[in-house]
């Protein structure tokens, strides 16, 4: 098992709009908005069969005041012999 936590901070303000042009239009495009200040959360899990597969599962989040960033994944690793 893995276990993670921590604090990410940005120097400045993180700028979540983009403008694009597509066929000579421009487009405004406005993410969501983030703070400078997050807590960070990893968890994890590795689970090794003998001589075989691994089953890797692994969770991140990024935790703030206006926002909320979930990412998980499930790997199996099959060696080839």
């Amino acid at each position: 098992p893995q276990a993670e936590l921590g604090c990410r901070a940005e120097i400045v303000q993180p700028n979540n709009s983009q403008t694009a042009t597509l066929a000579g239009q421009a487009l405004d495009i406005r993410g969501s908005n983030r703070s400078r200040h997050a807590l960070k959360v990893g968890l994890g899990f590795q689970m090794a069969f003998d001589k075989g597969p691994i089953l890797e599962t692994r969770y991140d989040g990024a935790l703030s005041s206006n926002f909320q960033d979930h990412n998980a994944s499930v790997r199996l690793t099959i060696p080839i012999r």
